[in-house]
């Protein structure tokens, strides 16, 4: 997340620098969470993500030569790959995480915060396809330690299940997660 916002905040001073940085660090990090997907489909996914942010990468780079209708096409494929980021991650956590909702509602928020940046402001194009990649490798933290405290949550046993009418506080039973078996 550290990284993230210190290229957020670079991303005005030298968007050709730090625009292609983050790109290539979340293209990386696309291909390890492919690596530890739960099945082939999800895995699949990743990999092209992660291909798709290396894509990104080359169009930052070649953005400044090709001029302004590159520029253009590189901010509407950023957007496109922050949806498909949101969509990935959102499809991941249904499948494998009880405490979803609480995992998703950051990186949603903070996919909409920007593609606001991308598309708001007086800035350069460049410098604002850079910065919005950067709040795109923040998020990426933000998924890290949502996954983390959401798998010691249920892990310890924390969360228990809504209460049923009829029962009170005290012989409430105690959330236990299933046993996978092979």
């Amino acid at each position: 997340m550290a990284l993230g916002a210190f290229c957020a905040f670079a991303a005005f001073t030298a968007p050709v620098l730090f625009g292609p940085l983050v790109a290539f660090v979340i293209g990386t990090e696309r291909l390890l969470r492919a690596t530890q997907a739960r099945n082939g489909w999800s895995g699949a996914a990743w990999v092209m993500l992660s291909l798709a942010w290396f894509g990104s990468m080359a169009c930052m780079v070649h953005t400044p030569l090709l001029g302004n209708a590159s520029s253009q096409s590189c901010a509407a494929m950023l957007a496109a790959l922050l949806a498909l980021n949101a969509a990935c991650w959102a499809w991941s956590r249904i499948a494998s995480s009880p405490m979803w909702r609480y995992e998703v509602a950051p990186v949603l928020v903070g996919t909409g915060g920007a593609l606001v940046l991308l598309y708001g402001g007086a800035s350069p194009v460049l410098s604002r396809i850079a910065s919005a990649a950067a709040v795109a490798l923040a998020l990426i933290g933000c998924e890290w330690i949502a996954a983390t405290v959401a798998r010691t949550t249920v892990r310890s046993g924390t969360l228990l299940p809504r209460p049923q009418y009829g029962r009170t506080h005290s012989n409430r039973i105690r959330f236990e997660p299933a046993m996978e078996t092979a």
